[in-house]
């Protein structure tokens, strides 16, 4: 009954996708990005929401921050427009975060200034639901301007000086791979925050609103009203060494092209990955074999000191402040299993339906999709995690010269180069099918002492005030970058089924 549905959605599959190179490219490439998916937007939304702390004392600090370098005009500046929405933060029960209305928009300065605007319903400004919110609105940017202090009316004293109100906020924002910026200005002995939240996909970009903020702000005058302190989990570069070769060359033993001949290269270092697509996996094997015991060593090229090295020419770079990564490692796996889960995925996605008549005369449909038990396209789902696979432990290795070293000025770096596994096992290698190197981040050491967290602090009438800077103090140690997937290298033989 379905044949004819089913075989249209093979033929279609095999045109798109199998037909040439490029079409395996595409595979691994969406076989990437949705199996490593971190929780953060898909998709970044072209506004900024601002969200106003009224609160007392709020009022002359914004005013001396607009008096000493003009910071909220600078803000205000690259976001005027339909862009922004601006929103105040008020302690009356349900309607804690407010919208202002657009008119507002044209004279945010002026409105910010005014007395008049901060009143007794906003003194309890609810700091942490604002930035629950902003967490929560995870697909645009938001700055948050505050003074850092939440007055709660049911504790005593009216504000906890120590309690860190945003940590479990900062947390799951940072833990999605997203930025978070702290523009601090000091006013009389208090502080006036800027919180910049920026999304991974805007973070990965030079035109992000807090890159922006930072350039116009950059004259020296305005430089020294403040400090900066920026917070991220991929605070790390990955570039490749350029040794003018061929871009189907680059990063493969010179021996590879020769050997292995029909295989394609596509390289993605902002996205963490590289594919190389083998037409005939029997032929790399038998070289995969051969270079192991040596048989190649006479080919390589001295000047690439390339020996034992399969491939190799990624340099990694440790560019963390509250982190210095100690070593790195690689797990490898077959992933057959999982990426045919994903062509089925995408077949799914793809299968159509039937309609017929039974017995009764009476029209039923059938859904004609033998690759999921879904009912209907639109419940096709792929779920995969970096567990998925067969592991193989005695194929692959991390060269011996991929170390961490660390030079007088603690700045870190390692050249990345993958040989065959120490105790290499034929029968493993040849019993593979696609297979994946994953490059792991293994032991960080979190060092606080390389970011200045005094300057989220401040003594008031003889308080210390740290809740923001344990917020993200607590928020940093807990998410120690610890055993963090970097890098992948993909291996892929023939068709995929």
């Amino acid at each position: 009954m379905c044949e004819t549905q089913i075989a249209e959605v093979d033929e279609n599959f095999c045109s798109e996708y199998l037909s040439e190179g490029k079409g395996y490219q595409q595979l691994i490439e969406g076989f990437h990005q949705i199996s490593q998916q971190s929780g953060s937007a898909k998709e970044v939304l072209d506004r900024v929401d601002i969200y106003l702390d009224m609160s007392d004392g709020m009022n002359y600090k914004v005013a001396q921050a607009e008096d000493d370098a003009g910071l909220l005009t600078d803000l205000v500046n690259l976001v005027s427009g339909e862009k922004a929405e601006y929103f105040r933060l008020s302690s009356a029960a349900g309607n804690e975060i407010e919208q202002l209305p657009k008119s507002i928009g044209g004279r945010i300065q002026t409105y910010v200034r005014s007395p008049e605007n901060y009143n007794s319903t906003n003194n309890y400004a609810p700091l942490d639901v604002a930035a629950e919110t902003i967490v929560r609105n995870h697909d645009r940017e938001s700055v948050l301007i505050t003074d850092g202090e939440l007055a709660n009316k049911n504790v005593k004293g009216v504000v906890d000086p120590k309690f860190p109100w945003a940590q479990t906020a900062f947390k799951q924002w940072l833990s999605e791979g997203n930025r978070l910026d702290f523009v601090v200005k000091t006013v009389k002995e208090e502080r006036l925050f800027f919180i910049f939240f920026t999304p991974r996909l805007t973070a990965e970009k030079e035109n992000s609103l807090i890159e922006a903020y930072l350039e116009s702000t950059a004259d020296i005058k305005k430089a020294d009203a403040y400090h900066h302190l920026k917070f991220t989990l991929s605070d790390y570069g990955l570039t490749e060494v350029d040794r003018g070769r061929p871009s189907i060359e680059a990063g493969l033993s010179t021996t590879f092209k020769d050997w292995v001949v029909d295989y394609s290269l596509n390289r993605s270092l902002a996205q963490g990955f590289e594919h190389i697509h083998i037409e005939d996996e029997e032929n790399f094997k038998n070289f995969l074999n051969g270079f192991e015991q040596g048989e190649y060593n006479e080919e390589l090229n001295s000047a690439f000191e390339e020996r034992n090295k399969l491939f190799y020419d990624l340099l990694f770079t440790n560019e963390f402040v509250n982190y210095q990564v100690a070593d790195l490692e690689i797990k490898v796996k077959d992933f057959s299993g999982p990426f045919n889960d994903y062509i089925n995925y995408l077949k799914c996605g793809q299968a159509k339906s039937v309609t017929f008549e039974d017995e009764e005369g009476k029209k039923q449909t059938y859904w004609c999709n033998p690759w999921s038990n879904c009912q209907d396209s639109g419940a096709c789902v792929f779920t995969t995690d970096e567990s998925g696979g067969r592991e193989l432990k005695e194929v692959f290795g991390l060269h011996e010269e991929s170390k961490i070293s660390v030079d007088d000025k603690q700045f870190s770096t390692a050249k990345i180069a993958i040989k065959p596994a120490e105790n290499f096992n034929v029968d493993e290698m040849y019993g593979m099918s696609h297979c994946r190197i994953d490059l792991y981040i293994k032991n960080v050491e979190y060092s606080e002492g390389r970011q200045n967290f005094d300057v989220l602090t401040w003594t008031y009438k003889n308080e210390d005030y740290t809740g923001v800077s344990e917020s993200i103090r607590l928020a940093m140690r807990e998410l120690k970058p610890q055993n963090k997937l970097i890098y992948t290298y993909y291996i892929t033989f023939g068709l995929p089924y």
